[in-house]
């Protein structure tokens, strides 16, 4: 027999399937490891559209009832869930404070899963591995959850601690909810420490729940704080069932020392009706009033014991003392389950769900990421187009002729040592002539006459062309280009490259005429540039003049030489023959010992210019290339993403087209839910455009999705 909730569900799923495997695809292709932070929101968030999507898919695809359970610590969740399934469950709650959603269903072997934030799921041998791995998980998500607090920020899982615990599912044999296709779904106890992300982690089920179970100890109902939280359930669900656990044996002190059973063990409902005339809040009176919500006082622990008997095949009479007041809970909860109104409810939730999970992808994959990576194509497409100009700037600068570019200094140079070489050396060769006649005086060696007499005259002499010399210079490369001529292309790639020249090396002349300068003009005067005679003995000996001059002076000028020995090898043919060369000195050797000098300090400078240039280029062409690679990669992961939100765009249409045509085939419109008591000043989006542009708004102000919905 097919039921209208049988073919809403295939035809649902014939939707829901292609929406949830575009969103799997997109998911799995977006890089995880990204710098752009958009990138990584948007992860995040279609990371939550796809989970709370994965429990949509396994509501539609077994026509599921989820049962949401909330409460205060210690308050009998676990026992409830023991009672509803008639199996024992309570080992899944071996540590209630951690904040994740324990799903218990029907299975007919037992299992159990774990999934992080990060959608990554777990497998575990038994309960024994879970629990273990809950304890661990729970000591990480402590230690960061106080890392992240000390550095001021507010703890997110998703991007904090993706690896933290988010739902835990476990599986057993359980005929109850075989029968009924529930599935139990605790939440963690309020008023925990780590509440982080409370809403976001129960959303998706007040989205699906069909109705939620709201467990408080009868010792806790006066107590309004337990309460703030049930208020704003009162919001999220058609119907609430309040269950006050009691406990059936316990007792008081008399006056006289006796106990005597309490009045909650006497007479439960004198506890309720008591919170109904004295502490019901004005939300909770309405709702109730209305036949929203429904009030039980059971003892939970005595209920989940005869359930677990009876189910185990334990005697009839073990099973008879089952909690008439559960049982009437149970009928009443399993008559709604089957109702016409949970019906509505059911197709209302799935259509609008749907809805929801659809804006909020098309808030993504259509609007945000379209317009974001297109501005950010845009700028890396600039930054390629820069870099490129850049890189072909660099490789043309390092093809530069610098001699071509120095060749006016060269010029200059040329014309300046042209003037100082016509000056009058007179002075100079007689100051020069002396000095071979004071050397020839004294025990001196060669090389003193060459450093000590010869070389100070010249530097002397030449110290002030020299420095005029280097001033003209030093004025010319003070400029902009540092002396040298650019052609018009030449000057366009500097512009383009980001370089100047006067910034590559601004203090390279001082250097090059201060420590690093080349040697100043000297004249030469080694051994072998002395005229010597030979003397008798030499030559009967057949020395020859260098092995004379060797023995003289030494190997290298260094040797003493008495001024007799001087007398009788340098005579005054080869003194007059050594004045002759010092007078010409000025006039034939000096110029070109300028020039020479000049040309050394010109040529080092170029090439330390022309070095400090390159390895410039160099090192912003390793620079550029790598900005050129990256501009490259982002801009075909910019590509691909685009194509994975166009694809997600075009899936997500036709899943909107699917929602329109369901809640226009099966009324699953608000009007329909008027059964259910709509408030008065609740606004009840009745279009597919008011109820996605409801849900934005709630997005954006952080409120839950369904504040739409009837309570």
């Amino acid at each position: 027999m097919r039921t209208e909730i049988r073919t809403f569900c295939e035809e649902y799923a014939q939707q829901l399937d292609p929406f949830e495997q575009g969103l799997q695809s997109a998911l799995k292709k977006l890089p995880e490891n990204t710098d752009d932070p958009l990138l990584k929101q948007w992860r995040m968030r279609l990371q939550e559209v796809a989970h709370r999507a994965e429990t949509l898919s396994g509501k539609i695809a077994q026509q599921q009832a989820f049962l949401l359970i909330f409460g205060p610590l210690k308050s009998g969740k676990s026992t409830l869930m023991n009672a509803i399934s008639g199996a024992y469950v309570s080992e899944v709650s071996s540590l209630p404070a951690y904040p994740a959603l324990v799903h218990v269903k029907h299975g007919e072997r037992r299992a159990f899963q774990a999934t992080d934030y990060a959608g990554k799921k777990t497998d575990f041998p038994d309960s024994s591995a879970m629990s273990k791995a809950i304890h661990k998980s729970h000591q990480e998500l402590a230690d960061k959850i106080l890392e992240v607090e000390r550095d001021g920020e507010v703890f997110e899982p998703h991007s904090h601690f993706p690896s933290a615990i988010r739902r835990m599912e476990v599986v057993t044999p359980a005929e109850s909810l075989a029968e009924s296709g529930s599935v139990l779904v605790d939440t963690p106890g309020l008023y925990t420490r780590m509440r982080f992300g409370y809403d976001v982690m129960t959303r998706d089920f007040r989205d699906n729940a069909a109705c939620a179970i709201f467990v408080v100890k009868s010792d806790n109902l006066f107590f309004e704080k337990v309460f703030e939280e049930f208020n704003e359930l009162l919001g999220h669900f058609s119907r609430i069932f309040l269950v006050v656990n009691i406990d059936s044996s316990k007792q008081d002190l008399q006056p006289n020392g006796e106990l005597k059973p309490s009045l909650e063990s006497r007479d439960p409902k004198a506890v309720t009706d008591a919170f109904q005339s004295l502490a019901m809040s004005a939300p909770l009176r309405e709702a109730y009033d209305r036949g929203n919500l429904n009030v039980y006082t059971i003892d939970l622990l005595k209920a989940a014991s005869a359930r677990l008997k009876a189910a185990s095949g334990e005697s009839e009479e073990s099973a008879a003392a089952s909690d008439e007041n559960f049982d009437r809970f149970l009928g009443d909860l399993t008559d709604y389950l089957n109702s016409s109104d949970y019906l509505r409810e059911f197709m209302h939730d799935s259509v609008r769900v749907g809805e929801n999970l659809q804006g909020e992808v098309s808030n993504v994959a259509s609007v945000e990421a379209p317009q974001h990576l297109r501005s950010e194509a845009e700028k890396w497409e600039s930054l390629l187009k820069e870099t490129s100009t850049r890189l072909a700037a660099l490789e043309q600068l390092q093809k530069i002729d610098w001699r071509a570019a120095f060749e006016d200094i060269h010029t200059e140079k040329d014309r300046l040592l042209a003037s100082f070489s016509e000056r009058n050396g007179d002075e100079l060769s007689q100051k020069l002539s002396e000095s071979i006649d004071e050397w020839m005086a004294t025990d001196d060696s060669l090389r003193a006459l060459r450093d000590d007499h010869l070389n100070k005259h010249i530097e002397s002499e030449t110290a002030g062309d020299t420095e005029k010399i280097l001033q003209h210079l030093k004025e010319r490369m003070e400029t902009r280009n540092l002396g040298a001529h650019f052609s018009n292309e030449e000057a366009k790639a500097f512009e383009e490259a980001g370089i100047r020249m006067d910034q590559i090396a601004p203090d390279l002349l001082e250097k090059l005429v201060g420590e690093e300068a080349p040697a100043p003009p000297r004249i030469p005067m080694d051994p072998e540039h002395m005229p010597i005679k030979r003397g008798f003995w030499d030559v009967v000996l057949f020395r020859s003049k260098d092995s004379v001059r060797r023995k003289l002076f030494g190997p290298n000028g260094t040797e003493f030489v008495a001024s007799a020995k001087k007398a009788k090898y340098i005579g005054e043919q080869q003194q007059e023959e050594l004045r002759q060369r010092l007078k010409d000195f000025p006039e034939a050797e000096l110029p070109e010992i300028q020039s020479n000098y000049v040309t050394e300090l010109l040529e080092s400078y170029v090439q330390q210019l022309s070095s400090a240039l390159e390895e410039r280029c160099q090192s912003m062409e390793v620079e550029a290339r790598e900005t050129k690679e990256r501009c490259e990669q982002e801009l075909r992961a910019n590509l691909e993403a685009q194509r994975i939100f166009e694809a997600l765009a075009k899936t997500n249409s036709s899943f909107a087209s699917g929602m329109t045509e369901l809640r226009q085939r099966y009324g699953a419109q608000d009007e329909s839910l008027e059964a259910g008591g709509e408030q008065e000043g609740q606004a009840v989006p009745v279009s597919e455009a008011e109820v996605m542009a409801a849900a934005a708004a709630q997005t954006i102000a952080g409120e839950p999705e369904d504040e739409d919905r009837p309570a």
